[in-house]
């Protein structure tokens, strides 16, 4: 990659989220990879005035045995909550919530680098926030087209934004359930030619349609599909037969 088209093409994704206009300033011949999807992932958390605790690019993979795509976690990245918003909603976990949570920390480690954990002693616990540990479960999370919020947006080609409890957990989701009951406030999915980016915030964000389009044409790398779904011909080969490798997610500190 070279890295002085990487930094200027980073310099343009951050003015392109903070402006008014959903007009992209490159060429159209400068959208293409030329920064990785972690790097647009880290752009979206960390520059745009919504505070989101978590992005995940959740890509298909057509290696079902039913020949059906299925999404599976591609990238993320972790920023984490606000420190008041952390201190406010600070909980204490029981002895079986933290031995269930390191073990699947363990199961999660050995599944991703193939060495497990040590065994640890019981103060040696690894402390998790409820945010944490919602963002690295959802590590082992799949979805088939049309199944929770991710699949849903992937099959309709249509955004899922949901903000509150009572949407939350009306969503017919169970690990948007399940991240109502952990402290998310809104979750949103935002389907791409590539895939389905999720945004999560611990905060009530309200539904941007501008936010959609620049996070729609940010993530589409080829081609271009329209939100009735109906795919031009450049589009309909994008995603890959070969298996993908899984990337572990990254934080930002």
């Amino acid at each position: 990659m070279n890295l002085l088209n990487a930094d200027y093409n980073l310099t343009m994704i951050d003015a392109f989220l903070n402006s008014s206009s959903d007009i992209w300033p490159l060429s159209p011949a400068n959208r293409t990879l030329e920064t990785t999807l972690q790097q647009r992932l880290h752009a979206v958390v960390k520059v745009t005035h919504e505070a989101w605790c978590y992005a995940i690019f959740w890509k298909p993979s057509y290696h079902d045995i039913s020949g059906e795509p299925v999404l599976k976690w591609g990238y993320g990245v972790y920023k984490g909550e606000d420190e008041t918003d952390k201190t406010r909603r600070r909980r204490k976990t029981n002895a079986e919530e933290k031995l269930q949570r390191n073990k699947v920390l363990r199961e999660l480690s050995s599944t991703i680098s193939g060495v497990s954990f040590p065994v640890k002693d019981e103060d040696d616990d690894v402390e998790l926030t409820d945010m944490e540990w919602f963002y690295l479960v959802s590590m082992t999370c799949s979805f088939r087209s049309g199944s929770g919020l991710a699949g849903k947006a992937f099959a309709t080609y249509n955004p899922v934004w949901i903000t509150g409890l009572d949407m939350i957990n009306g969503s017919g989701c169970s690990r948007a359930n399940q991240g109502g009951d952990l402290g998310l406030q809104t979750i949103i999915c935002i389907p791409s030619d590539n895939g389905v980016l999720e945004l999560g915030s611990t905060e009530l964000i309200r539904e941007n349609t501008g936010f959609f389009r620049k996070i729609r044409f940010l993530f589409n790398f080829e081609g271009y599909r329209d939100f009735s779904g109906d795919m031009n011909s450049s589009s309909c080969q994008l995603f890959s037969s070969k298996p993908r490798p899984v990337s572990v997610p990254s934080r930002i500190f």
